[in-house]
């Protein structure tokens, strides 16, 4: 299980540290910094796919990405004014499992004055550490300076490793050899094992009101296009029985079935009590498209290291937040749920039903903070 999360100056998120159970609730206003904690999970995720640096692009490069705030909130007469920023500033992502510990660091390439460089604001990893325990020499597995790697070894001095690393991306995807470097690629398994939903496109021309070829699904797709065939493969391999359970409760009375046709495309469709026909995914309502989206999420047959919602409650009708928390509670009985919510309504639903008392997410001088949480109260790391 994932115990920890930490982040250091991406966008809002200057320093801090998120203790996980097997369900968290983020929430706090607009502005927060909930959907950045969300992004850089993302980050962290396309490091171990090997496409850190064009997510980076993606977000506006690295100058994009990293804190806008000051340095040093404290000026010499103790007033908090905000001093000038370093040039030095490091993008930090880390996160530790109940057995290992990772953290990559990443900063802007240096420049030759020259010969300057047209990648200016391509990423450059500076530093990568797996470990064991609390941070210290004996605990290192595999650590990264630069370009060059380094493995723990018998005589108990880190040997190197004579592969050369790209700069602008992690080792967890350019050492891939599992009988060489066994914990990293586990990690890499982890972490591109988690599932991050975020928004599901529900207007006319989006992917999922669109029919498609059939075919066995055991994961939701990131918009949800493959929604029919997902919620075909749950009917046939993972836990019926509770899928139509969560949706008789938010829709008494109801249910869903896929049909085939004779080309092999696959139909969602939708029994209502007192309708005399199904409704097709055409007719549905975006928030019970999206409600369907989520429940599917929550009984992939394959089961992920964490599901990660970003707001999941948008466009929900107000009914739906109480069965859609009952149903993030239960899953969270056998995967870890992180959830981040602008309702105050379901971060209460949640509570209800699972004892999680949410995290308040507040900000101070353009750093993202967690309420009430101070220096004793930081896991270690």
């Amino acid at each position: 299980m994932l115990t920890t999360l930490s982040f250091g100056n991406y966008r809002s998120l200057k320093d801090i540290w998120i203790p996980l159970a097997p369900i968290t609730v983020i929430t706090g206003p607009n502005g927060s910094g909930k959907s950045n904690i969300f992004r850089a999970l993302g980050l962290l995720k396309s490091a171990a796919s090997g496409r850190f640096s064009e997510a980076i692009a993606g977000e506006g490069g690295m100058p994009g990405v990293l804190f806008a705030g000051p340095d040093d909130n404290r000026n010499a007469r103790g007033f908090f004014e905000g001093g000038p920023k370093s040039s030095k500033v490091v993008l930090r992502l880390g996160l530790a499992f109940e057995d290992f510990r990772y953290e990559l660091n990443a900063g802007l390439p240096p420049q030759a004055p020259k010969d300057p460089s047209l990648f200016t604001e391509v990423p450059d990893i500076k530093s990568e550490l797996l470990f064991v325990g609390k941070r210290r020499p004996s605990a290192v597995l595999l650590e990264r300076k630069n370009a060059l790697a380094y493995q723990a070894s018998n005589s108990g001095k880190a040997a190197p490793i004579p592969d050369g690393l790209e700069a602008s991306q992690s080792m967890l995807s350019q050492l891939s050899d599992a009988l060489r470097f066994p914990e990293l690629v586990t990690l890499r398994q982890r972490v591109l094992n988690m599932r991050l939903y975020q928004e599901f496109r529900c207007d006319k021309d989006a992917p999922v009101r669109a029919i498609n070829i059939g075919y066995r699904a055991p994961v939701l797709d990131d918009d949800g296009g493959n929604l029919a065939s997902a919620i075909a493969t749950i009917l046939e391999q993972g836990d019926a029985d509770a899928f139509n359970a969560a949706i008789d409760s938010a829709f008494p009375g109801g249910k869903i079935t896929v049909s085939r046709d004779e080309r092999g495309a696959f139909h969602l469709n939708l029994h209502q009590h007192g309708l005399l026909r199904a409704l097709s995914v055409a007719e549905l309502s975006d928030g019970t498209l999206r409600f369907l989206c989520l429940i599917s999420a929550l009984f992939s047959a394959r089961s992920p290291t964490l599901l990660a919602f970003n707001e999941p409650e948008a466009s929900l009708h107000p009914d739906l937040i109480r069965p859609l928390a009952r149903q993030l509670s239960n899953a969270s009985k056998s995967t870890q749920i992180l959830v981040m919510t602008h309702s105050q309504a379901l971060a209460n639903a949640l509570e209800d039903f699972s004892d999680a008392a949410p995290l308040v997410l507040t900000r101070s001088f353009g750093a993202t903070q967690i309420e009430g949480q101070g220096i004793l109260d930081t896991p270690t790391f």
